[in-house]
């Protein structure tokens, strides 16, 4: 919730629409992408291009045009997907990622330092002349709202590095704009901004097809980096099997969730580095986490959604995520290390019963019985395996279960 808002806030549009695209994408992308544990939601990597584009539109962009964009880039993706080009993700150095990372996290500090300072003087420009404007008029600043911004910083900062790392954001959140609330609530902006936002399942809608002429350019690079960013979560968190999902299987599933959550008010969306990585260290294991953390996403939607417009607009600006990427892999991969260990054991005892030692061959198999390792089914009094040791063969068993017992 706390990241849809800031989403939706980097990108210049209605909170809403960042809570629409947290329950609908990761539902409708956990039956459609090849791998088990992305979570496709809105990202800091589309999010700030949003805002540019919004910018740079001729006659206004209407959230009718946000829709168009988001049914854009589903279709680019899904054509993506039709034609095969996750294998394309190959050739991407990780030096233009990181160094594309770096910058929008540039953009997303210097873009958002007039709301940091609580800067309400009009300002025209490049980012970085604003900046410098803000630097110049010092006492333009409101002191207050750049405090209350400050230490929502530093608080979120804190609480990573505390076993109440994964609430830190929904702290920070809650209580800073509890603060606010009760002691300066007529100084420190709102999330809402003065927007409409009311609890409720999106009606449907429909894209304003007439944009997609000047749109079109701006969604095919938009899906370029999202599907460029999709791909390094798919290598960085495999399956607890260890199998890696086919990056053009989930060129289709982000390119699906587009174009169906472009119907429902939603903004563009992509797989996401850092969602992903909470989802796996919260211990999720099949595709069904996904679902669950859309469904209840959409429980707050449905009940709770009005009150993101009461929280402090500060508390829900956050650092570019660029820094997740560097995360540690998630744990070994059971499926490699159990044929590994296999494979070992399995030569060991040809190499046993090839010397026609048969009766250390039958104690190995008993001590792995006595611990329970072997696979259900399987006798253990040895009986079954006599003819076999009996002719010098190795014993059958189940070399996943005797490598988790060497293990």
């Amino acid at each position: 919730m706390c990241r849809g808002i800031g989403y939706a806030i980097i990108a210049g549009v209605n909170p809403i629409y960042g809570l629409y695209t947290g329950f609908l994408p990761p539902i409708v992308a956990a039956f459609t992408t090849g791998s088990v544990f992305m979570q496709v939601i809105a990202t800091n990597e589309l999010s700030i291009p949003i805002g540019r584009i919004a910018a740079g539109t001729a006659g206004g962009f209407t959230v009718d045009k946000l829709f168009t964009l988001t049914l854009l880039v589903g279709v680019f993706a899904l054509v993506a997907g039709l034609l095969r080009l996750g294998r394309a993700m190959r050739f991407i150095s990780n030096s233009v990622m990181t160094g594309f990372v770096l910058g929008l996290m540039l953009l997303l500090i210097v873009g958002q330092a007039a709301n940091l300072a609580g800067y309400r003087a009009p300002l025209s420009g490049s980012d970085l002349s604003r900046l410098g404007e803000i630097l110049a008029d010092s006492g333009g600043v409101d002191t207050m709202v750049l405090a209350v911004g400050i230490a929502s910083i530093v608080v979120t900062a804190l609480l990573l590095r505390t076993p109440l790392h994964r609430f830190a954001y929904l702290i920070t959140l809650v209580g800073a704009s509890a603060l606010v609330t009760a002691f300066v609530p007529a100084r420190i902006p709102l999330a809402g901004g003065g927007a409409h936002i009311e609890a409720g399942f999106p009606w449907p809608v429909l894209p304003d097809l007439h944009a997609i002429p000047e749109l079109i350019l701006p969604a095919f690079t938009l899906t370029i980096v999202g599907l460029s960013f999709g791909a390094g979560v798919a290598q960085q968190f495999p399956s607890r099997d260890g199998h890696i999902g086919d990056p053009s299987r989930d060129f289709l599933g982000q390119g699906i969730a587009n174009v169906v959550s472009a119907f429902f008010q939603c903004m563009p969306s992509g797989g996401s580095m850092s969602r992903t990585a909470y989802l796996v260290e919260a211990g999720a294991q099949t595709r069904w986490a996904n679902v669950f953390t859309g469904l209840g996403m959409l429980a707050i939607v449905l009940t709770a959604a009005d009150l993101a417009g009461q929280y402090s607009a500060h508390c829900c600006r956050r650092p570019a995520h660029g820094a997740w990427l560097h995360r540690a892999r998630p744990r070994a991969r059971p499926a490699r290390v159990a044929r590994q260990s296999r494979g070992a054991v399995d030569d060991d005892r040809h190499r046993r019963a090839d010397a026609g030692d048969v009766a250390a061959v039958g104690d190995s198999r008993r001590r792995l019985s006595q611990h329970g390792e072997l696979r259900a089914g399987v006798r253990h009094d040895g009986r079954a395996d006599a003819p076999r040791a009996r002719r010098g063969w190795p014993v059958r068993g189940s070399g996943a279960a005797e490598a988790l017992s060497v293990r």
